[in-house]
């Protein structure tokens, strides 16, 4: 009930903002989010909200209008531990299965499978439970704060209502603290990407190998429920739960990030790595070299495998740290992504979507 009037006064305030008088100026009611939490629920309210005294009185009075009985008062969120900002980690991204669909001026999005998604989702929220959380779970659902996630909570429910939250726009987020070592599932529903980070000291010299075996158990394991994934090195595992990676790497990627189109992956792929899995689409354009291993999967799917990962995935040695050097070194990539070129999606691709688009 909370979650609709909180709709039905923000709405209807925002219509009114589109019938003013010329010279008068617009305000916004801006963002209006909600959260369980055992004292009740959490409402927090974006900055842009120009009339917060204005909405909180009018939303009151809808609630007393429906019955509801309460009061509003400030709430203190519980602290919760995160991942440090600069760690070793190595980011699990997939996307799965769907198909895409028109969105705005000249561009498209990924709309999920909703099945696919949640069994994919299930899977890498056992991953991430498995580690050992020390220092405790929390859940965050879009710009909400993280919150702790309780040994009675049930942690499926959970994060199904926040996914359900973030349908239409955002990111939704679990944490598991260790002493040495983190886990995150990120879960954006409205491009169809789960992301898995694993970081922490605990991958500090071999330490990458276990942490790489065990998620390329997991891409085998949802393979089915799948049209791409890949396994990285990384150092941001903020910039890895928003999906925002390969942006921040400091590597230059084949194609930019452009409005122009997108690869989603079912019939191109932005970049090369160690460990990727390409769907059917790619069936005819599979790297032949001798630098690369194939496993056949479900659903005609394909494991593709560097024979070296441990110049992928392996931490910078010192003496590749002081130079400024991050796996993989400049001479495989330019090989890798010469292997796989007619993957590679480019801005010519790009552009060439934009055109054939209706």
């Amino acid at each position: 009930m909370l979650a609709d009037a909180v709709g039905r006064v923000t709405s209807e305030f925002d219509q009114s903002q589109d019938n003013l008088p010329d010279r008068v100026e617009r305000e916004i009611a801006g963002a209006w989010n909600l959260a369980k939490v055992p004292e009740g629920v959490m409402l927090t309210v974006g900055e842009k909200c120009g009339a917060f005294e204005l909405l909180l009185g009018r939303l009151t009075t809808e609630l007393e209008r429906g019955g509801v009985t309460g009061a509003f008062d400030l709430y203190d969120v519980p602290q919760v531990s995160r991942p440090p900002k600069l760690t070793d980690l190595l980011e699990l991204r997939m996307r799965v299965n769907g198909e895409r669909v028109p969105w705005g001026n000249y561009k498209q999005r990924w709309a999920a499978d909703p099945e696919a998604l949640w069994r994919v989702t299930s899977a890498g929220l056992r991953a991430c439970l498995e580690n050992q959380a020390d220092h405790g779970v929390s859940l965050t659902v879009r710009t909400l704060p993280p919150l702790p996630v309780r040994p009675s909570d049930d942690v499926y429910v959970l994060l199904r209502e926040g996914i359900a939250q973030a349908e239409g726009l955002g990111t939704v987020t679990l944490r598991s603290i260790g002493a040495n070592r983190f886990r995150s599932l990120s879960v954006e529903p409205s491009w169809g990407r789960v992301t898995l980070v694993d970081g922490g000291s605990a991958l500090h010299g071999e330490g990458w190998v276990d942490a790489a075996r065990e998620l390329t158990d997991l891409i085998r394991a949802t393979s089915r429920d799948l049209v791409y994934a890949f396994v990285k090195r990384g150092l941001f595992p903020h910039m890895a739960e928003l999906g925002d990676s390969l942006e921040h790497d400091g590597v230059e990627l084949p194609a930019r990030r452009s409005q122009l189109g997108e690869a989603f992956e079912d019939q191109y792929v932005r970049d090369v790595f160690g460990i990727q899995l390409l769907g059917p689409r790619f069936t005819d354009r599979m790297p032949t070299g001798p630098d690369w291993l194939q496993t056949p999967l479900d659903g005609g799917r394909v494991l593709v495998e560097h024979r070296d990962l441990d110049a992928w995935l392996r931490g910078p040695r010192l003496e590749d740290a002081l130079l400024g050097i991050k796996p993989p070194d400049a001479d495989i990539l330019a090989a890798a992504r010469a292997d796989l070129a007619p993957l590679l999606f480019t801005d010519e691709i790009a552009n060439d979507t934009r055109r054939r688009e209706p």
